[in-house]
Formats: C-alpha cells, structure tokens, sequence
C-alpha cells in the first residue's frame, strides 16, 4: 500500500525523535538573553526544560557542540536529563567540554562523532580578597569538583579520585578515548554504534558578569529592556519549539515560492527587511575609531552589528595596549621611573578592573549605536 504524501508526513512525524540542541555557550536564563542580544549562541536549562516538556517523554536526541560555561547552569541540565521519563541520547557533534559534558554523561545513551571532543577539568573562578576568602573559594571549587566527579563516577563507573585525577590534568578525550574511559557508549557512524562555578573550555567563553550586569542597566535606563526581552521571549519559544520537534521533509524555494507564493513572499520581505536593519545597524558603528575596516568585514562576512561591536572593542584594546606600551618605552627612555611615585599604581591585571573596562567599552559602542542617546 502507497501511502498518500500527507498521510506519510504525518507518520513520518511520529515515529521522528525529538531533537534538542545544546550549542554555544552555556549560562543562566537570567543572562541568556543578553548573549542573544549580541547575536552570540548560547544554552539555558529552560530551553532544556522546556523542549523536555513538550516531548512528553517521547524519546529524544540531545545534539551537543559547547565550549562549557556556568557550572551551576550545566548541572541543571544534567539533572533536567536525568529525571527525564523517555529515553534519551546524547550526540557530540563537536565538543562536550567542561560544563557541556554533564548534560552528555546525563543521557541514557551517549554517543560521539568521530570527530568530537570531550573535555573535562576543575571548576574555577575569579577571587579577591585576603587568605581566608581565598581558603574558603577554594574550599568551595572543592565541593563542585567533587560534585562533579561524582556525575562523571554514575557514567563511567570509575571511582571519585580517578576521576578527580583526569579532571586535575585537564583531560581531553576523542571518541575513542572517552568509549574507553567510560564517558561514552559507542562512536557515531561505526560499525560498533550501538553495541554497548564556571566550568568552560574557553577561559572567556562566558561573558564577564560586569558586562552582562552593565548592558542590563544600560537598556533598563533606554527603556529598550522590556521590548527587548519580551522579543527574545518569543524568539527563544520559536527556536524551542523547533529543537524539540522532529524535521519534516525540505521543501527548496521553488517549491515554497510555487506551494505558497504569500509565504515565499513574506519571507523574501523579511529576509530582505532583516538585512537593511543588519547593515544600518553595523553602519551606525563606522563612525568609532578604526571601526570602519572592522565594519566592511562584518557586512560581507554577515555579522550582527553585537559581534562587530565585540571585535571592535577587541581592537580597541588592542590599540590602547600597543599604545600604552609605547609610552611606557618613552617613560622609562625619560628617566621618569627614577621619580618615586606618590600612589600605588593601578594593577591592571585585576580581572574587575578589565571587566569593567569591557564593559564600559561595550556600553559606549551601544549608546553609539543608538545615535548617542
């Protein structure tokens, strides 16, 4: 029996897994939307929570590609997986490092590319203070770290203290190494598939918290905040929505602009709309110093005018480094270094103080991009 195209998409539908995928940096959903404002990817345990609900426990494959991130955030996710009542299965399309490897050693199933990446390490975090908030802090990374040993213990069955000791190294795992520590079940597309604080990769993966906490000020003062958030609101239930369905058959544009020409329509006016605001919005950054080179490479290169804005902020980091080092050349040339100084000077190596002028920077490229308001 032939079934008619209609009726094979609807049992195509359900007999589809859930998809849900974990890519990007993982964080708080209290800061998540400040990361999508930049146009940055990132993870949240909602969208987890939230495309876990709609699968009403119907099996699912959690496809994961994240450097890490908040550790905190990471064990929500794993806990999310694991009290889940439908079968799961993790697939490492490319890293499962530090904070991502909880939700991949939470699935029943974990599976990786022949490619991918495992990575696991100490938590850490920034400290200040005297020895006995740096005794306590460390008291505490401790604690997570056992913490997390004790997840990674559920997977592979090796003790706490094995696990501490590659979690002390800094281990990476390709797919064969982690079939064989235990942190994972099979290697995608082998024979054998299916026979058997902050915690990141990238030291800066996540974004300081006096940049987050300055650009959630800084529109709160604007009053862009609100719209703001409630855009990224239904966005993210737009983008959830499509993590936990399964694909249907592609349609090309010929046959959407055949099938459903107001459609096609629609999309072009959109597409074409979301472009011109793309390109005013990166133009508006042009007039920074040196921005206008960084600027031309985010138009043809496709960037959102928060990407460019970061590399600028880059750049211009960069520029006051080389600068700084040539006046500290001329000084010390001067003989001005032979005068006793009346204050300590500044530790510019303090990561407040760098968060803060990140923050700062960015601010400055944001009220730039709303025409100096």
């Amino acid at each position: 029996m032939v079934l008619p195209r209609r009726r094979w998409k609807e049992v195509k539908t359900k007999m589809a897994r859930k998809k849900i995928k974990i890519n990007g940096t993982i964080t708080s959903d209290s800061n998540a939307s400040i990361y999508r404002w930049f146009g940055l990817t990132v993870a949240s345990p909602k969208m987890i929570a939230d495309a876990l609900e709609e699968a009403a426990g119907e099996p699912v494959d959690i496809y994961i590609n994240s450097p890490g991130g908040s550790v905190a955030a990471g064990s929500e996710m794993y806990t999310l997986i694991k009290e889940y009542e439908g079968e799961t299965t993790a697939k490492i399309t490319g890293f499962a490092a530090s904070a991502a490897s909880l939700p991949a050693v939470a699935a029943d199933k974990t599976l990786m590319a022949p490619t991918a990446q495992m990575m696991i390490h100490n938590s850490w975090v920034y400290s200040e203070g005297d020895r006995n908030n740096h005794t306590h802090q460390a008291k505490t990374l401790l604690s997570i770290d056992q913490g997390i040993a004790a997840a990674y213990s559920g997977k592979t069955g090796k003790t706490p203290e094995e696990l501490m000791s590659l979690m002390d190294m800094e281990t990476w795992m390709n797919a064969q190494k982690a079939v064989e520590l235990g942190f994972a079940d099979s290697v995608m597309f082998s024979e054998e598939e299916g026979a058997n604080a902050s915690n990141s990769a990238e030291k800066y993966a996540e974004l300081p918290q006096a940049v987050i906490d300055k650009i959630r000020l800084e529109l709160a003062k604007t009053g862009s905040f609100e719209d703001f958030a409630t855009a990224q609101h239904f966005a993210l239930q737009k983008n959830e929505h499509q993590g936990a369905e399964g694909e249907d058959e592609p349609m090309d544009l010929e046959e959407l602009k055949a099938k459903h020409p107001e459609v096609y329509q629609a999309a072009v006016q959109d597409g074409v709309a979301n472009e011109r605001a793309r390109i005013t919005a990166l133009n508006a950054l042009a007039t920074a110093p040196g921005a206008a080179e960084i600027v031309a490479k985010a138009i043809a290169d496709g960037k959102t005018a928060g990407e460019a804005a970061i590399d600028i902020v880059k750049a211009s980091n960069e520029r006051l480094t080389d600068e700084g080092r040539r006046r500290q050349a001329d000084a010390k040339n001067s003989g001005i270094e032979q005068v006793p100084p009346d204050e300590a000077p500044d530790n510019k190596n303090d990561p407040d103080v760098t968060s803060q002028a990140e923050a700062d920077a960015i601010v400055a490229e944001y009220k730039n991009l709303r025409g100096g308001r």
